[in-house]
């Protein structure tokens, strides 16, 4: 999964790949130069696939790197001018695409539901629907197991996945190869074994992340949270909980409730219910639903062929999928992203 690299005075290329939920795929990334520097600014042409997000790098040293631009590609290529170059003896210029996730919208039609709490549950058809005794229904693809805890809730999982209870009550279903720990709060987390590590915190719940790369932060509400030491940026909410976001290309918005949301600024759309909390969705191909009685806004396809890109600097976050993909059928590996990334109404971008 190494990026190609090539590195030459005035024009560097570094390509890398995609990472789709069903494949992976190399894309082809090139820089071609268009001649010698010209009334003092240098410019090239950038060929990727359509509508992906390039970053364009400069040097002068091959040491320190300075992004000089962030943008996506309109028509399978693009111009690029850098209006400074006559300022420097020598510069050199790198180029890579992000990192993409690809999420496929595989069912054509959804359906509504209202729950007891006051809860509008929204699935594909086809789906299955259970309700727990604490009165919340949770809806998961067809095939899938289901248990409860003592505290009354239910939980959905793959047929071959194991489940646990920690002490607060409450269900959790990890893949197999995976190892559990319980915090002071007695709630268990499960976590990947190979390469993650876990750290318990003022709250006493444990928090489980990738042993490299990553770090963690604490709101003023006493809840950690870990993200990639790299390309990513926090932002408190006025509710005290820390929020991590990647820093290119991603922005944040507030509801009225105080808690803040981050989403991709390019092809995503907000909405507010009467309940003060902002949801994020995709702008082409999905719409927000009327909210529940609950006050809580929804969102679901409108499109068969809808499809969710999210585009990532920061590749260990491909390596949470990765670890993921092999433990599950293809079936089963896509179901569970669109499942925890819109059946929850969570940006929820690790396994």
């Amino acid at each position: 999964m190494k990026p190609r690299n090539s590195l030459l005075p005035l024009a560097t290329v570094l390509c890398f790949f995609s990472l789709a939920v069903r494949s992976q795929t190399t894309q082809q990334f090139h820089l071609s130069p268009s001649g010698g520097p010209t009334n003092g600014s240098f410019g090239f042409s950038i060929s990727a696939p359509l509508g992906r997000t390039y970053i364009i790098d400069a040097s002068t040293n091959l040491t320190a790197w300075n992004s000089v631009t962030t943008n996506t590609v309109p028509s399978g290529s693009v111009s690029f001018v850098d209006t400074n170059a006559s300022q420097f003896h020598l510069r050199f210029y790198r180029g890579n695409l992000y990192w993409t996730v690809i999420v496929p919208n595989t069912y054509p039609t959804w359906q509504t539901t209202n729950d007891e709490d006051g809860r509008l549950l929204n699935f594909p058809s086809g789906w299955q629907t259970a309700k727990g005794a604490d009165g919340r229904t949770i809806a998961f693809p067809s095939g899938w197991n289901t248990a409860q805890g003592t505290d009354g809730r239910t939980i959905a999982f793959p047929s071959d996945w194991n489940t646990a209870q920690g002490g607060d009550g409450r269900m959790i279903a990890f893949p197999p190869g995976f190892a559990t720990n319980q915090g002071a709060d007695g709630r268990l987390v499960a976590f990947y074994q190979i390469g993650f590590s876990t750290a318990q915190r003022s709250d006493g719940r444990i928090l489980a992340f990738p042993s490299s790369g990553w770090t963690t932060l604490g709101g003023a509400d006493g809840r950690q949270i870990a993200f990639p030491s790299t390309d990513f940026s926090t932002t408190n909410g006025s509710d005290g909980r820390v929020l991590a976001f990647p820093s290119a290309g991603w922005i944040t918005g507030r509801g009225a409730d105080a808690r803040s949301v981050s989403y991709p600024s390019s092809a995503f759309v907000t909405n507010q219910g009467v309940d003060g909390r902002n949801i994020a969705y995709p702008g082409s191909g999905w719409a927000s639903l009327q909210q529940g009685p609950d006050g809580r806004m929804t969102s679901c396809p409108t499109s068969a062929g809808a499809t969710i890109e999210l585009d990532f600097q920061d590749q260990s976050l491909f390596t949470l999928l990765g670890t993921l993909q092999p433990i599950l059928s293809q079936s089963d590996f896509s179901n569970y992203v669109i499942y925890t990334f819109f059946g929850t109404g969570e940006q929820q971008f690790a396994y």
